[in-house]
């Protein structure tokens, strides 16, 4: 740190953080408001996979619902039959269901 952010940081009445910004005593950083570079402590946030949010939903019994494969392209050759089947959507099955609830922790 140089000599002039340093009588900067004087002048203010800050403290200079471990990054070498200019900290006021109170606030916290400046640059960073997180409690963890302030000194802190925090809890990390639960957060949902949206690529998973996408591809499940969750019925009212509590089980997810997925879309079948097969159903994009390449359809000519497929029997009639076979394109009403995969347009449905399935249940996902459970070996799979662990980690679909991982990945989409906040629904219940």
């Amino acid at each position: 740190m140089s000599a002039s952010e340093q009588m900067w940081a004087a002048k203010t009445g800050g403290s200079i953080c471990l990054l070498g910004l200019s900290c006021s005593m109170l606030g916290g950083c400046e640059l960073f408001s997180s409690p963890t570079h302030s000194g802190g402590t925090a809890m990390p946030k639960i957060k949902t996979r949206k690529a998973a949010a996408k591809r499940f939903r969750l019925t009212g019994s509590g089980k997810f619902m997925r879309r079948r494969a097969g159903h994009n392209h390449l359809l000519e050759h497929k029997t009639s039959n076979r394109k009403r089947k995969l347009a449905g959507v399935a249940l996902v099955s459970k070996q799979d269901l662990a980690n679909v609830r991982l990945m989409l922790p906040n629904t219940h």
